[in-house]
């Protein structure tokens, strides 16, 4: 035979010890076993959807930036809104919108913030109910426009770790 020959009918005869060697450790028909492996198959997917879930709400919740403040925004599902409130207390000015004391719905408030030397440390929109932003104790003046219905308050921070406030608008009739 051919040295070629050799070398290809050496594989052949391992291949065929392995696979004999495997056949005792090849596992049976035991319904208990199946059981178990479905099981371990079930929790080890939930254990992936969880997570995948779990990081959902926070994919939305991401701290932004407006020029040098940071602030987050949203809260419109349930995870989003949680995941916002876990940061809370990192973010000094909490605002809390709602419309006929419900969460408004996303991206309906502009939002501008003023420090005490009235400089805009906020301008924007907020995409859900809740608004939170970092500052420092201080005196801030907050102004808030939905749909033309502007409401405006000065808020002081001084010796406060951080300020919860809510804002309610009556719902438009069309």
């Amino acid at each position: 035979m051919s040295a070629f020959g050799d070398y290809i009918l050496r594989p052949r005869i391992a291949n065929v010890t392995v696979k004999a060697a495997l056949k005792d450790t090849m596992p049976r028909n035991d319904p208990k076993e199946n059981n178990v492996q479905k099981y371990f198959f079930a929790l080890a997917f939930s254990c992936v959807m969880v997570a995948g879930l779990s990081t959902q709400g926070e994919e939305f919740s991401k701290p932004r930036k407006y020029e040098h403040t940071t602030y987050l925004t949203g809260g419109v599902s349930e995870t989003d809104s949680a995941a916002i409130r876990k940061r809370g207390p990192d973010y000094g000015l909490q605002l809390f919108f709602s419309v006929d004391h419900k969460p408004t719905a996303a991206g309906e408030v502009k939002v501008k913030i003023l420090n005490q030397a009235q400089e805009t440390v906020i301008d924007a929109v907020a995409d859900g109910p809740l608004f939170f932003v970092k500052v420092d104790g201080g005196r801030y003046t907050v102004i808030l426009d939905r749909g033309g219905d502007i409401q405006e308050k000065t808020f002081d921070l001084i010796g406060r770790r951080f300020g919860q406030f809510s804002f309610d608008w009556a719902a438009k009739t069309n």
